[in-house]
């Protein structure tokens, strides 16, 4: 699933660059686009970010399961080592401002608890650190976009705001490619105890 949303985010940059040079046209010359080609652009944008964030909704909701799942693993495991309740593992990724620190917090001490080795309560593996902070600029700068892109008949500004989600698409391919490894390890980690598994996590 992350695979796929992965390959949907690079055809969305790709129309996204394609979207910003004929934005750029109308802003130097009105007259020189059809407005055919306005329409078409506009239903394939409209069509992909849909789609996108139907896909991206789901691999969302498929995460924050595993999540749960591993987490109620970690509590059994070693009932000590974790900052927050497994509930969580679902309701922090809603909940207002404390949704930028928890779920890194709630991954954080599941990798560690379940790490077969030595345990070590303030291990911060790049691995999550990196793809939170992938994240996390991604949200700020999606949110950014989606203010800037509906501001009239701009076209520079809309140009602008469409480059931009150029950015917003990498960095949430590179968010998405560090998740495979702390997914993967995790539950490596996991199957690698001693003790059965409550919830499976697979």
């Amino acid at each position: 699933m992350l695979a796929s949303d992965s390959l949907l985010g690079l055809v969305v940059a790709v129309n996204a660059f394609r979207r910003a040079e004929l934005l750029d046209r109308l802003d130097a010359d009105e007259d020189s686009v059809p407005m055919s080609d306005l329409d078409f652009s506009d239903l394939v944008d409209t069509t992909l970010s849909y789609v996108r964030t139907g896909v991206f909704l789901i691999c969302a909701l498929a995460f924050v399961l595993w999540l749960y799942r591993v987490k109620r693993n970690a509590d059994r495991l070693m009932p000590q080592g974790h900052r927050h309740h497994w509930l969580w593992a679902l309701f922090g990724w809603v909940v207002p401002i404390v949704w930028w620190w928890i779920p890194k917090h709630v991954v954080e001490d599941v990798w560690n608890t379940s790490h077969p080795g030595e345990y070590r309560a303030r291990r911060k593996p790049l691995l999550i650190v990196g793809w939170w902070t992938a994240f996390l600029l991604a949200s700020l700068l999606a949110a950014v976009v989606r203010t800037r892109a509906f501001t009239g008949q701009d076209w520079g500004v809309q140009a602008a705001a469409t480059r931009a989600g150029v950015w917003v698409a990498a960095l949430y391919l590179i968010a998405a490619a560090l998740a495979v490894p702390i997914i993967l390890r995790i539950t490596a980690f996991q199957d690698e105890r001693d003790e059965a598994p409550v919830y499976s996590a697979r």
